[in-house]
């Protein structure tokens, strides 16, 4: 009876890993554009991390106080994360030889409707100053962020890729509107921030 149950219990086991979800195995130019978004993520992150000793610094001497500081700090380290949680999806691939002309959707953190949400929070406390009000809405920004929990958006964009070397590359600017995107930043555009 036991050789029994230990039989059906494997198999059960074998039948729910096979029913789970298979990811998607990346091709071609998919793949290669892949690489350079989550290249984007990488890049950012181990630069904010190399950088964060001087980042704390600039924040400390550019504020009359030290909460303000960490609230300032604090706003990286929420673009920092609203980055690493974009995605993406491929609309369209054009594939041209060693060009090739990709339409994405970059999905992102919406931190328009986001930063809305947090202030009608702080609006009925009249009681906070200016500065906790800023301190407290930064921390809970930052919360919603990391919890996965934020409003997200989708923006639609083309992204040119070139063959440079047997290695797919974008230009610097395609790349920068793309992290841009990635950051949740309205229009891939940081003045508009």
């Amino acid at each position: 009876m036991k050789k029994l149950v230990k039989i059906l219990v494997f198999v059960l086991v074998m039948f729910l890993m096979g029913c789970g979800e298979k990811k998607e195995e990346l091709t071609g130019l998919h793949k290669e554009f892949d690489i350079i978004f989550n290249g984007i993520k990488e890049q950012a992150t181990s630069e904010f991390n190399a950088n964060k000793e001087e980042m704390e610094k600039v924040a400390k001497n550019s504020t009359g106080s030290e909460r303000e500081a960490e609230a300032m700090f604090n706003s990286f380290e929420i673009v920092l994360e609203a980055l690493k949680i974009s995605t993406y999806s491929v609309e369209n691939i054009n594939d041209m030889g060693d060009k090739a002309e990709l339409k994405i959707k970059v999905k992102a953190v919406d931190f328009v409707g986001l930063s809305d949400e947090v202030l009608k929070n702080y609006k009925a406390k009249n009681n906070q100053s200016e500065e906790e009000v800023m301190i407290e809405s930064m921390k809970e920004l930052y919360n919603t962020v990391k919890s996965g929990k934020a409003p997200m958006k989708e923006e639609e964009m083309t992204v040119q890729m070139v063959k440079e070397n047997d290695k797919w590359v974008i230009d610097d600017n395609t790349r920068d509107e793309l992290m841009f995107k990635m950051m949740g930043t309205p229009q891939g555009n940081p003045v508009n921030f």
